[in-house]
């Protein structure tokens, strides 16, 4: 599985008196939608259930002392719960979010905010279950509990190597306790994440003792990223708060061998830790919580107070065998296999149920929903170690220092796995040149970004104190254009293509060319199966055909698929694939297409490299195409969801791959657009890089925000010292 995004579905719960509540959700696809919904008439089976998961122990409180009949249906309580909850238009807004999510190729992720109603936190609402699956099982969806607590950082994809995990076990003598089997499940995260501990991308320590001090000490002088407890828990219903149980300090001569730790003392520890993303407590009892206070339990105390974005606990009391499975799949998937928290906590549970399963194949599995998720980040995405650098090479290119080396070696290990996709802005055109001052068309060089601003701001006497951005004087300049009796709106489009129409093809684009002509070579050598991933794809948003007319030049066969931005056609893409007659011509256009339904469109059929072109193109013999004015990137903002009108191999393809950003600056429309488009609310998922020449503090800001890292270099540069990397790191390929 790729990267997946999520599309958040935000349930708030809140008491209206009476022993009702309020279920509401703000800011969905359809709109806002609130239900009224009381739990008083639940049927025997689920309150059964309910007082089970209230219940701190097999005798607790509860019919039949918390143990569920034989008879009782273990999946009722999750249907009841999303039968109350999801009615009339809740209902219609859930599965209106959902469709939308599956037509974007991304999932659903459910929060629930329980903040105001801490008495209903301890029911199991990891087991809602529509007609057709549970939420919490289903690949496509997952439920997480929300809490209305701030955090300084959001991104949770860290850059620090090796990752740091510290695992404290604790297993002393407890009356009325069972021993825990503790080396297997130490033994099991160990196996999981050995082939990054070989890699040298992960450390994994554990603790000697879990004495609190040495908790503390641990934190303070080592960088910690992951606290993973394994151990035993309870519920103080005197004092209403969660604790974990740890070691007594050997020089400590009180009877009693274990102390007990609440989530606020624990909080301090790791608070110690800034580095810490994310804490798992692998022990009964870790989420509950007391019935007036829903920051009660070790892990909502964890998220208060200990500044940890994500915590995992488990609700009740589960079986040995079944907390072991959990740990295993769940770090496998989540740092070996690179899913997010979500979709490793479904691996995990599905790992649970079988386990269930096996040992009982005649009853319902029903611990797979114990472990809680609350989670403060938009994508749910710890680190990044697909991406991990390949074998250094005895040399690199000369005056090659270590650290662009690295960024060199990570992006041609993206380039071979499928997940590199350039992006072109029309700073390319500034490529093994200065800039000109007063750039005037007829020349042999197309223009960059400021100086097309800068002449059009001359052709249309812009009255602005202050230079515009590119579509706030293309717009102006069109006005005056269209007030013109002599020229119109069709001779500014005109007076544009032909701008663009010529220039000079320069090695950039050669570059570009050849590598996409050995994208099969590179992508064997990762041994990638996957057609949409493998398939090479490159972005330009230069309105010129030079990418083109290299690709023409060079491969045998690829396709071209530009936005339309005016006539029949506007707001959708047309789609042309060009191939060569023979050896030795140049690869000629076939009849073009026009994508109708983006998910549905199958022309793209072989593996052949793609041009995207956004936001358009000029000089191909099929009328004006392209949106350069305030206008036209407002109407491709408005238009129907990219999933819709793009087709989805090529948008998969986005979403799953590292964006190398190159000639592009910060106040194009077309950049913000674009990234939009993909990212949304979402920063740039993997590792993204945008090459500058020259910085500003505004764009430093501006890509770090995005979550893209700068690599300052000149074009002419770090195109050579890319092309020297891949001749040295990948033998036979010759560009």
């Amino acid at each position: 599985m790729g990267h997946v995004f999520y599309e958040n579905f935000d349930l708030l719960l809140t008491p209206t008196g009476n022993k009702t509540y309020k279920a509401s959700v703000y800011g969905a696809l359809g709109g806002d939608a609130a239900i009224e919904f009381s739990l008083e008439d639940a049927p025997e089976d689920v309150r059964t259930i309910f007082a089970r998961n209230f219940s701190v122990v097999e005798n607790g409180p509860g019919p039949n002392g918390g143990v569920l009949a034989a008879g009782v249906d273990r999946q009722a309580a999750g249907r009841y719960l999303f039968q109350t909850v999801f009615g009339g238009r809740l209902l219609a807004l859930l599965q209106v979010t959902l469709e939308r999510a599956v037509s974007r190729n991304s999932f659903l992720r459910l929060r629930l905010n329980l903040t105001h109603t801490p008495e209903l936190v301890g029911l199991p609402w990891e087991t809602l279950r529509s007609e057709t699956n549970n939420l919490a099982l289903a690949v496509q969806t997952s439920v997480v509990r929300y809490q209305n607590i701030g955090f300084p950082q959001d991104d949770l994809v860290l850059r620090d190597k090796p990752l740091r995990m510290l695992v404290v076990i604790s297993n002393p003598d407890v009356p009325g306790a069972p021993g825990l089997d503790v080396e297997k499940e130490w033994q099991g995260i160990e196996l999981a994440l050995k082939p990054l501990k070989d890699r040298g991308l992960m450390q994994v320590d554990r603790l000697p003792r879990a004495v609190l001090k040495e908790v503390d000490d641990w934190l303070f002088n080592n960088p910690t990223h992951i606290f993973h407890y394994i151990g035993h828990g309870r519920f103080d219903t005197v004092t209403g708060k969660g604790q974990l149980v740890f070691e007594r300090a050997a020089d400590d001569n009180a009877a009693e061998k274990f102390d007990l730790v609440d989530g606020e003392r624990l909080a301090m520890s790791l608070r110690n830790a800034p580095a810490l993303r994310l804490a798992a407590l692998n022990s009964c009892e870790g989420a509950a919580v007391s019935d007036t206070d829903s920051y009660a339990g070790v892990a909502q105390h964890l998220l208060q107070t200990g500044n940890v974005p994500i915590v995992i606990a488990m609700r009740k009391k589960v079986s040995d065998d079944v907390a072991i499975a959990f740990a295993e799949t769940f770090y496998q998937w989540l740092l070996v296999n690179n899913l997010s928290v979500d979709a490793a906590m479904t691996r995990a549970r599905l790992s649970m149920r079988d386990k269930e399963q096996k040992r009982n194949p005649n009853s319902e599995p029903e611990e797979w929903g114990t472990p809680v998720l609350f989670m403060r980040n938009h994508n749910g995405y710890l680190v990044n170690f697909q991406d991990g650098p390949i074998a250094v090479p005895a040399e690199l290119p000369n005056d090659l220092n270590p650290a662009i080396g690295k960024h060199y070696q990570t992006v041609m290990n993206a380039l071979t796995k499928g997940k590199l996709v350039p992006f072109l802005g029309l700073d390319v055109n500034l490529f093994g040149r200065q800039p000109i001052p007063n750039w005037q068309p007829g020349g042999r060089t197309l223009p960059s970004y400021e100086e097309l601003v800068n002449y059009l701001v001359s052709v249309s006497n812009h009255p602005s104190a202050y230079i515009p951005a590119l579509a706030d004087v293309s717009q102006y300049a069109l006005l005056l254009y269209s007030r013109d009796e002599n020229r119109g709106i069709g001779t500014f489009y005109t007076d544009l293509s032909n701008i663009f129409s010529g220039g000079p093809q320069t090695s950039l684009h050669e570059f570009w060319a050849k590598l996409a002509a050995q994208n099969d070579k590179l992508t064997a050598a990762s041994n990638n199966k996957d057609d949409v991933t493998r398939r090479f794809l490159i972005v330009s948003s230069t309105y010129d055909n030079l990418l083109e007319k290299a690709f023409k030049q060079t491969l045998d066969r690829f396709h071209v698929v530009s936005y339309i931005a005016h006539g029949d056609y506007q707001g959708k893409f047309r789609h042309i694939a060009y191939a060569k007659a023979g050896p030795g011509a140049e690869a000629m256009p076939q009849a073009p297409a026009i994508v109708e339904v983006g998910n549905t469109y199958g022309a793209l059929y072989d593996n052949a490299p793609v041009i995207l072109k956004m936001p358009g193109t000029v000089g191909d013999g099929a009328g004006l195409r392209f949106a350069i004015t305030e206008d036209q990137y407002l109407d491709f903002f408005s238009r129907r969801e990219l999933a819709s009108i793009l087709p989805s191999q090529l948008l998969t393809k986005l979403r799953n791959s590292n964006h190398l950003f190159l000639g592009y600056n910060v106040r194009e429309w077309s950049l913000r657009a674009l990234l939009y488009r993909i990212w949304e609310d979402q920063k740039a998922p993997l590792a993204s890089w945008s090459v500058q020449d020259q910085m500003s503090q505004v764009q430093q800001e501006y890509w770090e925000a995005c979550n893209v890292r700068i690599i300052q270099r000149s074009l002419t540069k770090y195109v050579d010292e890319l092309r020297q990397c891949c001749e040295t790191l990948l033998p036979g390929i010759q560009l």
